[in-house]
């Protein structure tokens, strides 16, 4: 689907379906002299996970879950927790077609310090020394089990019908637990598959790179495609 054309009559922004599932975006533009620019937005990953506002997933919506994902799959891991795995790393291991459990909450001041942490580093330990500091984050889906599991319990069985990681409410007790036959998730998304990203700093992110699609959201944590780490469903048969 053409979103946008450039003044040549040459595509700018497009949208369309991943062939075996999700969807992707498409923007091209110039940047300097005649080079064009390529990025790839990937539903579930790029979006901020501190705005509780309309969302542009499925036609829009209201977010009920922020994308913060705790890999621990412990429902004692907190802010803190989520804090040192964004600034140091996580040492948690996760896979492929795991259920992985989403923390409650807009982690507002922990984003912050993080990703600044990343980005800038601090007067006792550094970042990677890069201008551009890269992660690897899970790409998620909701497993087939939910809109089953989530049917039969009222707290969660709005869950039944959601499309994202953000329509999720409500939260699973996995106590560690990553695989449907140790748990029955009613309330987590599935890894379908990890990327790596370079995280952007506020700075460039508003005035160079993100000019042309209106700039960024308050709080919202941007980054450049890097990389497949895992494709989607390359392990694992979509929904």
């Amino acid at each position: 689907t053409v979103m946008a054309y450039n003044g040549d009559g040459s595509i700018r922004y497009l949208r369309g379906k991943i062939s075996g599932g999700g969807d992707f975006s498409f923007l091209g533009g110039h940047e300097s002299g005649d080079v064009y620019t390529k990025r790839l937005t990937l539903n579930t990953v790029l979006l901020g996970s501190l705005i509780a506002e309309q969302i542009a997933l499925g036609g829009g919506g209201t977010k009920y879950n922020f994308g913060i994902v705790n890999t621990s799959n412990l429902v004692t891991g907190g802010f803190d927790q989520y804090l040192d795995a964004l600034k140091y790393g996580s040492n948690d291991s996760t896979n492929v077609n795991d259920r992985i459990l989403p923390l409650p909450g807009v982690a507002t001041e922990s984003t912050l310090l993080g990703v600044t942490y990343r980005v800038e580093g601090d007067a006792t330990a550094s970042p990677p020394v890069s201008p551009y500091p890269r992660i690897i984050v899970p790409i998620t889906d909701i497993g087939p089990e939910i809109a089953t599991n989530a049917a039969l319990d009222p707290t969660t069985v709005n869950n039944a019908t959601a499309t994202s990681i953000y329509d999720l409410r409500g939260r699973d007790d996995p106590n560690g637990a990553y695989s449907t036959a140790s748990y029955t998730f009613k309330a987590s998304p599935r890894i379908i598959g990890y990327a790596e990203f370079e995280l952007i700093p506020l700075d460039e992110a508003d005035l160079t790179r993100n000019d042309i699609i209106g700039g960024i959201q308050e709080g919202q944590v941007r980054g450049r495609f890097i990389r497949y780490i895992v494709k989607p469903y390359t392990d694992i048969t979509p929904n």
